[in-house]
């Protein structure tokens, strides 16, 4: 029994820590590709960045030129699989996989890939 009982603790600690694992973590900033009329522009003058709060929100800011062009603030909700942005009283509901600092996000066949802005 004691045996039984330290498998089934082993277990769920190795599950928790791999869903408690950082590189599987969401929250954080996201440096985002982007394009114009399906034309990868050079990042000096386009970018966009996705942040993911504890709480949450999110933020979505884009650059041109160096200038904030837009700011989209929205709240989220995230499953291992699954991404749901909360937008102007709309649900987007994607699909997403991080790999290490890469994540891939999919929504309605369209493949957006993002990569993880380290802190410091």
């Amino acid at each position: 029994m004691k045996r039984f009982l330290a498998v089934v603790l082993l277990s769920f600690m190795c599950f928790t820590l791999f869903a408690c694992s950082d590189k599987n973590d969401i929250k954080g900033t996201w440096e985002c590709e982007v394009s114009v009329l399906g034309e990868d522009v050079p990042e000096s003058e386009h970018l966009a960045y996705i942040t993911f709060k504890e709480d949450g929100k999110c933020t979505y800011v884009y650059y041109v030129d160096k200038e904030e062009f837009s700011k989209i603030d929205m709240e989220y909700t995230a499953t291992s699989s699954q991404l749901t942005l909360k937008y102007e009283g709309r649900d987007l509901v994607c699909e997403y996989k991080i790999d290490e600092d890469i994540m891939t996000v999919t929504y309605n066949g369209s493949t957006q890939t993002m990569k993880r802005v380290k802190e410091g």
